[in-house]
C-alpha cells in the first residue's frame, strides 16, 4: 500500500515508526513546517510536502495524524477527492471527510503517544470505523500491521472512550505530578511511589475499581483528612480544592 501520511506530531510519528520498523514503505510526510515534515521523511527514507497542493494524487491511503483543531484547514485545501482517508482521533466522527470522498475510515489508538517513544506493546488498542465494506478491509489489514487488539468501534462509542481515557491516564498523571511535587518539597525520593502506582494499575485489571478503592476518604476518616489538608494550606490552593473534590466523590460513591 501506498500511504502518504499527513502530520508530523505524537501521532503520526508512532504510525511512520511501526510502519518503518515493519519495513512498510511510507510514500510521503507532509507537514505544515518544512523542517519538521523533512525530519521525519528522512528518518523513514521517505519524501517530506510542506505544500498539499504539491501531495501525489496515488496514495493508496492518506493517514491524517493531527491535532482535532487542525483538520478543518487541512480538510478545506485538501486537493484531491474519492480517495481512502483514514483520520487518528478520538473525537472526531467518521463523517469528517464527507466533503472529500466516500472511502472514510479511523483508527484511532486508544493509547497516550509521544514522540521518540516507541510503544512497544502489541497489545496497542486500536479502534477502527469504516464507511463501508472495502474501506473496512482496507483499514483492518493496515491496522493489523500495528497491533493484534483490533475493536471496532463507532463514532458515539470512539467519543465515549476518549473521555475515559482522559479520567483513567490525563487527570490520573496530573494527580502523579501533584505528588511529586508534595515529595520533592520535603526532599523525598519520589521513586518510591512507584511501587504503590504500579500495584494500583495492577489491581484493577484483576477487579473493579470500586472494590480496589482504599484510603481515608472511603473510611470516612475526617481527622486524617483534616490533617492532610492543614499540611495541603502551605500549597497551591487548587490541590487542596482537587483533595477535597476527589474525597468528596469517593466518601459518596462508597456511600452509595
Amino acid at each position: 500500500m501506498k500511504i502518504m501520511l499527513i502530520g508530523t506530531g505524537n501521532i503520526a510519528w508512532q504510525f511512520g515508526h511501526r510502519l518503518h520498523n515493519k519495513q512498510i514503505p511510507i510514500y510521503g510526510v507532509y507537514g505544515r513546517t518544512p523542517a519538521k515534515a523533512r525530519e521525519l521523511a528522512t528518518q523513514w527514507n521517505s519524501k517530506a510536502y510542506s505544500d498539499l497542493q504539491k501531495l501525489p494524487d496515488d496514495a493508496d491511503i492518506y493517514l491524517f495524524a493531527l491535532s482535532d483543531q487542525a483538520y478543518n484547514d487541512v480538510i478545506r485545501d485538501f486537493p484531491h477527492r474519492n480517495k481512502t482517508m483514514v483520520h487518528t482521533s478520538g473525537t472526531l466522527p467518521l463523517s469528517l471527510f464527507e466533503s472529500l470522498t466516500p472511502y472514510r475510515g479511523v483508527i484511532y489508538p486508544f493509547q497516550s503517544c509521544t514522540k521518540g517513544c516507541e510503544l512497544l506493546s502489541q497489545r496497542l488498542p486500536l479502534c477502527l470505523e469504516a464507511s463501508d465494506t472495502a474501506t473496512r478491509a482496507v483499514i483492518g489489514k493496515l491496522a493489523a500491521c500495528f497491533s493484534e487488539e483490533i475493536f471496532f468501534l463507532d463514532s458515539r462509542q470512539r467519543k465515549q472512550l476518549h473521555v475515559a481515557g482522559v479520567f483513567a491516564n490525563n487527570f490520573s498523571n496530573a494527580m502523579y505530578r501533584i505528588a511529586f511535587g508534595l515529595l520533592e518539597k520535603q526532599h523525598i525520593d519520589t521513586a518510591i511511589l512507584h511501587p504503590l502506582i504500579l500495584e494500583t494499575a495492577l489491581k484493577i485489571q484483576k477487579m473493579h475499581p470500586s472494590k480496589a478503592q482504599t484510603g481515608p476518604a472511603i473510611r470516612h476518616d475526617g481527622e486524617v483528612m483534616r490533617s492532610h489538608l492543614e499540611l495541603l494550606k502551605n500549597e497551591k490552593d487548587e490541590w487542596s480544592e482537587v483533595y477535597q473534590l476527589m474525597s468528596r466523590y469517593i466518601a459518596e460513591q462508597h456511600t452509595i
